[in-house]
């Protein structure tokens, strides 16, 4: 379950450090898809730069929940 928390971790990192939405967009889709089922955000249609930070941080939470031990 670390292995899981640190890739996501490093995955939210790198679509905070890109600049370009659609790779940004890419990068929240494969960190939300390994999440397990019952964590993964609802992702809408249209996503904003706005929505993107907030993404990121609601996934965040939601890996600080995740038991490593």
């Amino acid at each position: 379950m670390q292995e899981l928390v640190e890739s996501v971790r490093r995955l939210v990192s790198e679509c905070r450090n890109d600049n370009d939405i659609d790779r940004q967009v890419s990068i929240l889709i494969r960190a939300n898809a390994m999440l397990p089922e019952s964590m993964q955000l609802k992702i809408p249609s249209l996503i904003t730069a706005d929505y993107i930070r907030k993404a990121l941080s609601d996934i965040e939470e939601q890996i600080e929940a995740i038991p490593t031990t």
